[in-house]
């Protein structure tokens, strides 16, 4: 996670799972126990998922949504919305 995500989420009081530690690469096991795999940043995550994983294709539901804007603050807001849209919790 952006550190700038994770300081406009702490500002908020609240604490993702596994913030803490840095980004772990995933394997396709991860994607085999996944129901739902969202990718945030289309034109950031498609190309590197592509590369990795060329035979998970239509597995992966991509959003553009930056989770930092262009100045460097938390995308949070756009973030939630398009996770409310997608019918994920709140």
């Amino acid at each position: 996670m952006s550190r700038f995500a994770l300081e406009a989420l702490q500002l908020k009081a609240v604490l993702p799972a596994g913030a803490i530690r840095y980004p772990q690469p995933c394997s396709l096991a991860d994607f085999d126990k996944a129901q739902l795999v969202v990718a945030l940043n289309e034109s950031e995550h498609r190309p590197m998922i592509e590369r990795r994983f060329p035979e998970l294709g239509d597995r992966i539901t991509y959003w553009d949504v930056d989770d930092v804007e262009p100045s460097g603050e938390a995308n949070i807001p756009a973030f939630v919305a398009a996770s409310i849209a997608a019918g994920a919790p709140a």
